[in-house]
Order: structure tokens, then sequence, then C-alpha cells
């Protein structure tokens, strides 16, 4: 398992670069976000997302959201209405999950996909990089606290029992973040829209 320092406001390409590898080639990862340390990988490799749920002890029918690198990739996994849309642009990239419906049932095999942009330069950078969706979720054992530096991730996540194949293949250290809630998730599915989860963003329909 890597460890990789990177700069939270100046990410070098050459790091991003040596990051993005590790995921084409189906690695898992350790990253910052602009709530949490995240847990994440190819969302469309289906053993990304059962070694995720393995490694955060999450039943297997739970989905995960996945972090696009704009409302264009919104648009291209999730079936997206111009109202809806107009929502994605007044509140991302934030602190938000937006429940839409699956236009891309590779992804996760879900009916419906949460969509995060987060505001956070390393965040956004491996998603430029990467061009594909890719799954966020805390890192941590399911029900935990979340993860505010490298020093809080559960040891349950990095010292497993598991076979180190298992464990995640890179930690992208940026360093202590805010200690600030989750991301606000709202169902954007339904009328009128749900909110699912009162995180740190605040949502006005």
């Amino acid at each position: 398992m890597k460890v990789i320092k990177v700069d939270p406001n100046k990410p070098e390409p050459k790091l991003i670069n040596q990051i993005v590898a590790i995921l084409q080639r189906g690695g898992t990862f350790i990253y910052p976000t602009d709530t949490c340390y995240g847990l994440g990988g190819d969302a469309r490799n289906p053993r990304v997302t059962t070694k995720i749920a393995k490694l955060k002890n999450r039943p297997a029918d739970k989905k995960f959201s996945v972090v696009v690198k704009d409302i264009l990739m919104a648009k291209e996994v999730g079936y997206i209405n111009e109202k809806q849309e107009q929502i994605l642009k007044r509140y991302l990239p934030g602190p938000f999950t937006f429940l839409v419906p699956n236009a891309d049932y590779e992804i996760l095999k879900s009916n419906s996909i949460g969509l995060r942009i987060p505001d956070y330069p390393i965040t956004q950078a491996i998603a430029n990089s990467l061009n594909e969706p890719f799954i966020t979720t805390s890192a941590n054992i399911s029900g935990g606290e979340n993860p505010y530096s490298c020093f809080m991730l559960d040891q349950g996540i990095l010292n497993s029992k598991q076979d180190s194949q298992d464990l995640p293949d890179i930690i992208i250290d940026a360093g202590e973040l805010p200690n600030v809630p989750a991301s606000t998730i709202v169902d954007l599915t339904t009328e009128p829209y749900k909110i699912i989860r009162q995180g740190g963003g605040e949502f006005k329909s």
C-alpha cells in the first residue's frame, strides 16, 4: 500500500498521473474531498465495487455514489432534465450528493445514481485526468467515524486480516481536513425533491 503526499491547493500533475494510472488498472484509493477522506475506484469495474464493499464491511446491495468531473459527465451517467440540471449547476461543485435516474447501468447496477463534484482541487484534478466516474464513500468501516486525516483512518481499513491485495492500493495524504459534516444527499428522482441526509450543504429547491 503506497502513500503519496499531495499539495491540497496545487496538486502536481505528475502525482495525479500516477494515481490515475493505478485507478485505470483497477486499483482502489483513499483520497481527500471537501468533506472527509473518501475511498474509491473505477465505478464501472465490478471487482472494484466488491472490494470496496468488503473493505467497509458494507452490505453488497447498498449502492455507492460516484464523483463526476462536471455537469456534462453527470448528464452522461444520469437522466437529468432541465430543472435538475439547473439545480446541479447551482450547487456543484460543493458538499452535495444528488440522486438522479441512472443512465449507465454498467455503473453500480442500480436504477438511481448519486452524483458528487467535490469542491476540492485534488479530487477535481483526478476526475479531470481519469475522465471516468469513480466511487466515492467515506474511508471508514460502515457506520464508523468519518476520517479527516490519515491518522484517523479506521484500522479495519488499513490493517485488515484480509489479504494485502484486498487493501487500498494507494493513499493520498493531503494533511488534516476541516472537520465538517458529510455531504447533503438530495433525491431528485421524486417530486417534490427530498433531502435524504442533511449534511454540510444547505439545499433549497
